[in-house]
């Protein structure tokens, strides 16, 4: 049994090395110096919806190209405003349905959404 446990370990090890997690090429990581951030805001309840604001920023790509990603698609996120805000900088506000349905979709929405604006701009968080 220990023998096969260490071959699987093993086994598991050289796919994970096989498969790097960030699969662009080195020179297109190194050209693009840029960096893309987001974090929570404030959340309230506006109209039965619970409303949430997103902040974020980017240095060396538009940080308002942030916005597409919260309105594409997006079919149980409502009232997508996008603006920037003299104190908070780049701000997303958004309307997601009441409840654990709705946490769960914006919270797939917010994780996406970093995912999506990394690949496109090839940008580092930070």
């Amino acid at each position: 049994m220990l023998r096969f446990q260490a071959l699987l370990t093993f086994s598991i090890g050289a796919i994970t090395a096989a498969n790097p997690a960030e699969a662009q090429p080195l020179a297109e990581r190194q050209a693009n110096d840029c960096l893309v951030n987001r974090a929570l805001g404030d959340l309230w309840i506006e109209r039965g919806m619970t409303r949430r604001q997103v902040l974020f920023s980017a240095e060396g790509t538009p940080p308002e190209k942030y916005c597409d990603y919260w309105t594409l698609g997006a079919s149980n996120i409502n009232n997508v405003q996008c603006y920037e805000h003299g104190e908070k900088g780049w701000v997303v506000e958004i309307s997601h349905g009441r409840g654990l349905a709705g946490d769960y979709q914006f919270t797939d929405r917010f994780e996406k959404s970093l995912t999506w604006w990394r690949q496109d701009t090839h940008c580092k968080t930070g």
